[in-house]
C-alpha cells in the first residue's frame, strides 16, 4: 500500500513539473514591456556607493536588497537611505539615471541591480 501511495505521489509531481516546464517554455517573454509601468529607484549604501535599479514594486525590491538577497550586496542592512523613487518615463529610465550617477560620482561608486 505504501509503495502504491509513493508511486502515485511521484506520478502527480512529475505531471505537475512537466506542465510547469511546458508553460514556462511556451509563454512569451513580455517582462520588458511590463517594466515600462515600473519605477526607477536610487539607494545610498553605508559605504557611500549608490545602488540603482528598476522594479514594478520598488518597496519589495528594496527590502530584498536590504535583506542580503542580492548578489551585488550580500550583507544585510547596508542601505543608508533611499535617495529617490520615480516613475519610468522616456527621459528617465535605468540607463539614463545610471549614466547621470556615473558622471557625477564615478563608475566605482555606482551599482546597477
Amino acid at each position: 500500500m505504501l509503495l502504491v501511495a509513493t508511486l502515485f505521489v511521484l506520478f502527480i509531481r512529475s505531471n505537475f513539473m512537466q506542465r510547469t516546464l511546458d508553460n514556462a517554455i511556451h509563454q512569451p517573454k513580455t517582462e520588458v514591456a511590463r517594466i515600462r509601468n515600473g519605477y526607477v529607484f536610487v539607494l545610498k549604501l553605508h559605504d557611500g556607493r549608490y545602488v540603482i535599479g528598476q522594479a514594478k514594486n520598488p518597496c519589495r525590491r528594496i527590502a530584498a536588497i536590504n535583506s542580503g538577497l542580492n548578489q551585488a550586496i550580500p550583507k544585510t542592512l547596508q542601505i543608508n537611505r533611499v535617495v529617490g523613487i520615480k516613475d519610468i518615463t522616456n527621459a528617465r529610465n535605468l540607463m539614463t539615471v545610471t549614466k547621470r550617477f556615473c558622471d557625477l560620482y564615478g563608475i566605482n561608486k555606482v551599482i546597477t541591480v
